[in-house]
């Protein structure tokens, strides 16, 4: 059972960021269509909690090449949030950070599963 309780965050953490990054690739696609989508940033930084909160243990329990990893991927997420919201100024580091959290939560996964 402890397998599965330590696996759990893990899980969440790249269901948020899997999440998060097709939210953020599929909205300019349908902003294209006059389904009236708008674009609201504080939904990315709901996502970016969850991810914070499913990264805290992760980042106690995990490798080091996993801890740095998912630190500079979410200190991109929440730079690129942070940048939208205050300057109006949308980057492409969200995509990078995304990325870099689901890579950061597998391989946590692999190394747990292994272990």
């Amino acid at each position: 059972m402890k397998k599965l309780t330590a696996l759990a965050p893990d899980f969440l953490g790249v269901t948020s960021a899997i999440l998060c990054l097709v939210h953020c690739l599929a909205l300019p696609i349908l902003s294209m269509f006059p389904v009236m989508v708008n674009h609201n940033p504080y939904f990315d930084l709901l996502f970016a909690c969850i991810g914070l909160c499913a990264a805290i243990p992760a980042l106690r329990d995990g490798k080091t090449i996993v801890a740095v990893l998912l630190t500079s991927s979410l200190a991109l997420l929440f730079l690129s949030i942070l940048l939208e919201i205050i300057f109006k100024i949308e980057t492409p580091l969200i995509y990078i950070g995304a990325s870099g959290i689901i890579a950061a939560h597998l391989l946590n996964f692999i190394n747990q599963k292994h272990t």
